[in-house]
């Protein structure tokens, strides 16, 4: 039975890992830009919305570089 090479640079045969892991890295960005913009424009709406925005992007950056890092600790082992 004659097997195939296998090729560990490339996924399923048709794309790299290295490419495709840059285009969901791309798209995590973009989701995440989008939720930030849009609990910004939610708390614009509401009577104190200066105070409220400030605090929450305080928090959502604390929180989103926490997660970059959990996720690079775990890709690391």
């Amino acid at each position: 039975m004659f097997r195939a090479p296998i090729r560990p640079s490339l996924l399923f045969g048709y794309l790299r890992h290295s490419l495709v892991g840059r285009g969901v890295e791309l798209f995590g960005i973009f989701l995440l830009a989008l939720n930030f913009l849009d609990g910004l424009y939610k708390l614009s709406k509401l009577k104190w919305h200066i105070p409220y925005q400030i605090l929450m992007t305080l928090c959502y950056v604390a929180l989103s570089v926490r997660l970059v890092q959990l996720i690079l600790a775990f890709r690391g082992e």
